[in-house]
């Protein structure tokens, strides 16, 4: 994972790397099931949720559960890259690979 900061503001290493950690570990959890997402599928509006959960939601619902964008089940596909990175960090849980590239 790449995380791109600004020379401008002053961060700690620690600081960084605490809030990298914490978008990761933030990043694989479903916000219909508060679960963690093994198959993640992404709306039109950008929100990923677990397959078998936004497909049961939008049964009942039509909308997205985040920001209430109509939606179809045609307009939700698979998050690849997301399945990625939660197929990684599944192969190495406590090694997670941070990389902080400070910009001027």
């Amino acid at each position: 994972l790449f995380f791109f900061f600004s020379s401008r503001r002053r961060h700690t290493r620690s600081s960084l790397v605490s809030w990298a950690r914490r978008c990761v570990q933030e990043t694989d959890i479903c916000p219909i099931s508060q679960a963690p997402m093994t198959n993640p599928y992404i709306t039109k509006c950008g929100h990923s949720f677990e397959k078998r959960y936004i497909f049961e939601w939008l049964e009942k619902q039509g909308t997205c559960p985040m920001c209430s964008t109509p939606l179809q089940k045609s307009e939700v596909i698979c998050n690849f890259a997301l399945k990625d990175v939660i197929a990684e960090m599944n192969k190495r849980p406590k090694q997670i690979l941070i990389y902080i590239i400070i910009i001027n």
